[in-house]
C-alpha cells in the first residue's frame, strides 16, 4: 500500500493503517462505551488504492490540534480495522476518500464463533483461553482481583467469542473498557470502580463558574429513574436435591419503592455463596441505572473508562467524583483537512456507586442434542453414584472423547425415587439424546438412547420387542440377560434368558397357571425345600422316575396310599426296615416266591412250600386250640429233650406200628 505522505505539522487529524503512511483525516466519529462495542469511524483521503489486506490491522487515529508548527497531540484512537470502503475520487485532485470503521478487539471475536466445553475452570482460565485461540491477547489485559467461579462445566454453542466472553464477564460483574495508552487498541477487564484511571488533570470544571470556559463542561443534564428496589434470586441444585436462595438484595437508592421487586429463577448458579454474590451484583447494576447523568464539552481529556471530578457546579451536591460510561467524540475538519473542531458527548454516573454491566443470559438450547457415551479408555461401562454417565456432543471439536469429555451428566428415568425406580444406564459408546434443563446448556440431561448403523437394535423381527443387556466386561450379542417379546399371531412368546443365574424373592404366595405342558429341564441338581407342608398333586397319572437312587425321608411318618392298587416292584432287592412292620389287607395278605407263599386270611394263615423249615434259636412254639403235624411220608420230631403234653389225654396212634426206643423208655 502506498500513499501520499503529509508532514504532520500541516495537518491536526491524521491516520496510520497497519503504521503506514500518514494520511490526512477530514472527519472522526468515536463511540466507546463501558462493557459495549466501540466504534471508531474516520473519513480520509488517499492518493491511492487501500488494500484490503490492512483489514484485521490496526487503525491509529491521531488528533493534534494546535497551529502548524505548534501541535500537540490530544487524543489517540486504536482499533483495528473491520471495514474498508471507498466512497469517492477526485479527478481533479487525483484523490481516492475513503470511510474506515475500527473496532475494538473484543468486538473482532464476534467474527469467531464456537461450541465447546470448558470444565473446573475459573472464569479467568476460560476469558484466557479464548483470548488465546483467537490469537488477540495481546490485546487484552485482566486486572480482576479475583479469578472468579470456578465452573464444574460451563459451555459455549453456537456463540461468538464476543457474546460468550461478554456473558462470563457480566456473569461475574466484571466490566471492560478500550484503552489507547500503548500504542494499541488494550480491552482493559477490571472488576472494581478503582479500576478506571483517573483524567489528565484530575477534575473538570463547570463552565458557570469556570475560568477556563474553552475546556469546561458546557452541559450537564442528568435523569433520576425509579427503578427495582430489592432482587432475589433462586435456584434448584439437582445433585443436592435443594432450592438454594440468594435472599433479598436491597437497593441503595433513597427513593425507592418496596413494592418493586423482581425475583429471578434458573440462572445456573450452583451454590449460596455464588448465588448470593449474583444477587449483589445485580442489584448494583440496577442501583447504577437510576441516576444517569449526560454531559458535552471540548475538553479532550475526556476517555470513556476513566473517572474525573466536577468543580465549581452551581448546585454544590455534583460537584464529586464520576465515572465516564459513554462518550462520542466528533472531530471535523473541512476538505483539505484544515480547520478542525473538537466536540464530545459523554454519560456517567456518581463513582460512588459501583458500576456493573447488565445481566446478559445464557442462550437457550430448547432443542434435543445428540451425543456419544464416553468412558475411560478399554472400559464397557463409566458412571457415578449417582447413575450419571458422561458424554462427549459431537459439536464439541476440542472436546476429549474419554472420562473427561463432560460433567457427569443425570440419565432420566421412567421413575427415580429414594432408593427404588428404574435404572438403565447407557454403556461407552451409545448414541444418546440429551436435553438441558431449563434451557441451560451447562445443565444437561440424557433423555434417552437411540439406535445407529453402528449400535443396531437386537431385534430384527418387527413383531418382537424386549430388553436385552449384555454382559461386561467382553461380552456379546449371545451373551446377555433378556426379556423378550414375541407378537406375531400363533406364535406369541415371552422368552427370559438369565446368563448366569436367575434368583426370585417371592415375600409372600406364589401362583403360577399353565393351560398348556410345563416342561422344566435342568442340567445339574434340583433342591426344593419348604419350612411348612409341601404337596404335589395330579389330576391324571403322576410319576416320577432317576436313573440313579430314589430317597424318600421323613423325620416322622411316611405314609403311601392308593385308591386301588399299590405296587413296588425292584429288578433286585426290596428291602423294608424298622422297629415294627406291619401289614394288614382287609381280606387277604399273600406273600409268594414261586410255588411257595405264605397265606393270611380271614378264616386263618396257610404256608404252602415246597419245604418248609421252622428255626428257632431260642423256643419255638406251635399253639392252638386243635394243632396237627402230618408228614404224608413221614414226619419227625426231634430234640434233645422231646415233651408230649395233653392236659386231657395224648393219643398216640399208628396204622402199622407203634415204636418207642431209647436208652430208657418209660410209659407210664
Amino acid at each position: 500500500m502506498t500513499s501520499v505522505e503529509y508532514n504532520d505539522k500541516q495537518r491536526p487529524a491524521l491516520a496510520k493503517l497497519d503504521d503506514k503512511g500518514s494520511y490526512i483525516v477530514t472527519k472522526i466519529k468515536v463511540f466507546e462505551q463501558i462493557s459495549g462495542p466501540s466504534t471508531y469511524n474516520a473519513t480520509l483521503l488517499s492518493s491511492d488504492l487501500i488494500s484490503d489486506k490492512s483489514l484485521g490491522k490496526v487503525l491509529d487515529i491521531c488528533y493534534s490540534p494546535g497551529t502548524e508548527g505548534i501541535r500537540k497531540e490530544a487524543k489517540r484512537f486504536y482499533s483495528i480495522i473491520a471495514s474498508i470502503e471507498n466512497v469517492k475520487f477526485d479527478l481533479n485532485k487525483q484523490l481516492y476518500t475513503y470511510k474506515i470503521e475500527g473496532i475494538d478487539p473484543l468486538s473482532i471475536l464476534a467474527y469467531r464463533t464456537s461450541s465447546q466445553v470448558f470444565q473446573d475452570m475459573t472464569t479467568k482460565q476460560i476469558i484466557e483461553k479464548v483470548l488465546s485461540d483467537s490469537g488477540l491477547k495481546t490485546h487484552f489485559k485482566l486486572s480482576m482481583r479475583s479469578a472468579g467461579i470456578k465452573h464444574r462445566y460451563c459451555s459455549q454453542f453456537n456463540e461468538t467469542d464476543s457474546a460468550f466472553l461478554q456473558r462470563m464477564m457480566a456473569s461475574e460483574g466484571w466490566h471492560y473498557h478500550v484503552d489507547h495508552s500503548n500504542k494499541k487498541p488494550c480491552v482493559v477487564i477490571a472488576d472494581s470502580n478503582q479500576d478506571f484511571k483517573t483524567v489528565e488533570g484530575t477534575s473538570i470544571a463547570y463552565i458557570a463558574k469556570a475560568k477556563d470556559k474553552r475546556n469546561a463542561i458546557s452541559q450537564w443534564c442528568f435523569k433520576n429513574v425509579l427503578g427495582t428496589s430489592k432482587l432475589s434470586l433462586a435456584d434448584f441444585n439437582h445433585e443436592s436435591a435443594e432450592i438454594i436462595d440468594s435472599g433479598d438484595r436491597l437497593s441503595s437508592s433513597k427513593s425507592k419503592m418496596n413494592a418493586l421487586a423482581c425475583h429471578f429463577f434458573g440462572q445456573g448458579n450452583a451454590d449460596k455463596s455464588t448465588i448470593r454474590d449474583s444477587a449483589k451484583k445485580q442489584m448494583e447494576h440496577l442501583d447504577s441505572q437510576k441516576m444517569l447523568i449526560s454531559a458535552a464539552c471540548s475538553n479532550t481529556v475526556i476517555n470513556c473508562g476513566q473517572r474525573f471530578k466536577l468543580t465549581d457546579h452551581t448546585e454544590s451536591d455534583f460537584n464529586q467524583e464520576y465515572v465516564i460510561t459513554q462518550a462520542i467524540h466528533v472531530i471535523e475538519a473541512n476538505e483539505g483537512g484544515h480547520n478542525t473542531e473538537y466536540s464530545n458527548e459523554f454519560q456517567c454516573v456518581p463513582a460512588n456507586i459501583t458500576w456493573r454491566p447488565t445481566f446478559l443470559a445464557k442462550p437457550s438450547i430448547y432443542s434435543i442434542q445428540s451425543a456419544v457415551v464416553t468412558g475411560p479408555s478399554n472400559e464397557e461401562t463409566n458412571q457415578d453414584n449417582l447413575g450419571r454417565i458422561k458424554v462427549h456432543f459431537h459439536w464439541d471439536k476440542h472436546g476429549q472423547t474419554n472420562e473427561k469429555s463432560s460433567c457427569w451428566v443425570p440419565v432420566a428415568q421412567a421413575t427415580a425415587s429414594n432408593g427404588f425406580g428404574m435404572q438403565f444406564i447407557p454403556r461407552v459408546g451409545d448414541e444418546v439424546l440429551v436435553s438441558f434443563i431449563d434451557g441451560d446448556p451447562d445443565r444437561p440431561v440424557v433423555s434417552g438412547s437411540i439406535y445407529t448403523k453402528k449400535n443396531k437394535p437386537p431385534y430384527s423381527t418387527p413383531t418382537q420387542s424386549g430388553i436385552k443387556t449384555r454382559t461386561t466386561p467382553n461380552g456379546n450379542n449371545s451373551t446377555a440377560n433378556e426379556l423378550r417379546f414375541e407378537d406375531k399371531k400363533d406364535k406369541e412368546e415371552v422368552f427370559l434368558q438369565a446368563e448366569k443365574d436367575l434368583t426370585i424373592n417371592v415375600k409372600k404366595d406364589k401362583k403360577q397357571t399353565i393351560a398348556g405342558l410345563m416342561t422344566l429341564d435342568v442340567t445339574k441338581t434340583v433342591s426344593m425345600k419348604s419350612k411348612e407342608a409341601m404337596s404335589l398333586e395330579s389330576e391324571d397319572a403322576f410319576s416320577s422316575k432317576a436313573a440313579k437312587d430314589i430317597s424318600f425321608e421323613s423325620d416322622a411318618s411316611v405314609t403311601t396310599k392308593a385308591g386301588k392298587n399299590a405296587e413296588v416292584s425292584a429288578s433286585s432287592k426290596v428291602s423294608i426296615d424298622g422297629q415294627t412292620i406291619e401289614l394288614k389287607g382287609k381280606t387277604k395278605i399273600k406273600l409268594s416266591v414261586g410255588a411257595n407263599a405264605i397265606e393270611i386270611s380271614a378264616s386263618g394263615i396257610k404256608i404252602s412250600g415246597t419245604q418248609v423249615t421252622i428255626d428257632a434259636k431260642g423256643n419255638a412254639n406251635i399253639q392252638g386250640t386243635m394243632v396237627k403235624v402230618e408228614g404224608k411220608a413221614k414226619a419227625d420230631l426231634k430234640g434233645a429233650l422231646v415233651g408230649i403234653n395233653g392236659s386231657a389225654m395224648t393219643q398216640v396212634k399208628a396204622g402199622g406200628m407203634v415204636q418207642i426206643q431209647g436208652a430208657i423208655a418209660k410209659v407210664n
